[in-house]
């Protein structure tokens, strides 16, 4: 069976710049050549670093094996994000059937500036 991860959006666009949300949300979708496969547990990494997110480690954020159906905005809840940064991210899943797939290529999303602070000329 071939299962994998297509489709990654964060906050629904695929590499969003300037986020304005300190908890932006991550969805994919799931493609195989199998019918009924189905997700049952889900697991998200996030980084400052894309050399990270190939080693599967999240320096900002690691879900741990999430038992959930859910692939649609899955809310980030890791450390605080900072202004004016780009982080990546990856997802893998498993199925009910205890298939799962590879961590995802990093996808990236760039946050906006915070507070008004944040601006310097």
């Amino acid at each position: 069976m071939n299962m994998q991860l297509k489709y990654l959006t964060c906050n629904y666009k695929e590499r969003p710049i300037s986020l304005d949300t300190l908890t932006p949300g991550f969805s994919w979708e799931i493609v195989s050549d199998s019918r009924g496969v189905n997700q049952k547990d889900y697991k998200i990494i996030v980084s400052n670093e894309s050399e990270d997110i190939i080693k599967g480690i999240g320096n900002m954020w690691d879900s741990g094996w999430v038992e959930s159906d859910m692939s649609v905005n899955i809310e980030y809840s890791g450390s605080e994000l900072r202004s004016d940064t780009t982080y990546y991210w990856s997802v893998l899943i498993q199925d009910i059937s205890g298939n799962e797939t590879k961590y995802t290529a990093p996808y990236e999303f760039t946050t906006a500036f915070f507070k008004q602070t944040d601006w310097q000329a």
